[in-house]
């Protein structure tokens, strides 16, 4: 990763259930409305997106194995991105209704 100035790195990722995550697509909205200064110029949207960032395509980054340089999960614009989603309160609630199904 450092030889080629990577930030995050993770070895497969699904679809999302859709039930499970009912507001965070238009949390993560809300948030890059509120904070263009985080959102970097070259991002992921792509990936994440089929249209732009209109909706979310579902892409679930699969947790078994990531790898990461802290300084990003560390940072002003990733914790600022954490609190709000925090602070939206969802979040958590929705992603553990997969684990109950």
């Amino acid at each position: 990763m450092e030889d080629n100035n990577k930030t995050y790195g993770f070895t497969i990722s699904l679809v999302e259930w859709e039930a499970t995550i009912p507001s965070l697509w238009s949390t993560v909205k809300e948030f890059m409305a509120l904070h263009p200064e985080y959102v970097a110029q070259e991002n992921s949207m792509d990936f994440l997106s089929n249209n732009g960032g209109e909706s979310y395509n579902l892409c679930h980054y699969w947790s078994n194995f990531e790898i990461a340089d802290m300084d990003f999960w560390r940072g002003e614009a990733y914790q600022a991105f954490f609190r709000y989603l925090e602070a939206k309160g969802g979040f958590y609630y929705e992603v553990g209704v997969e684990e109950l199904a």
